[in-house]
C-alpha cells in the first residue's frame, strides 16, 4: 500500500473522511487487517468500526442492493 501513501495522506491534510468497506470472506479479511496495521501505523488518528446487517451479505453493496438493513 506504499505506494498509495500520497494519496491518502492529501486526503487526510484536507480532513477528508475515508471508508474503506471489504467483502466478508477471507480476502476481505485480509485486507482488512493489512490496511488497519497500515493506516494504523501511517494515520494514528484512525478510528475503525464494523458494520453488521440483519442478512448474510458478501459486501456493503450487496446489502443496500438487497435493502437490507444496518444493526
Amino acid at each position: 500500500m506504499s505506494k498509495w501513501a500520497w494519496f491518502w495522506s492529501k486526503l487526510v491534510d484536507f480532513g477528508t473522511t475515508v471508508y474503506l468497506a471489504f467483502d466478508k470472506d477471507q480476502a476481505g479479511d485480509r485486507a482488512t487487517r493489512k490496511a488497519f496495521y497500515y493506516f494504523q501505523e501511517n494515520f494514528p488518528k484512525l478510528l475503525v468500526i464494523e458494520l453488521t446487517w440483519e442478512d448474510a451479505a458478501k459486501d456493503v453493496a450487496e446489502q443496500i442492493a438487497k435493502g437490507g438493513k444496518l444493526l
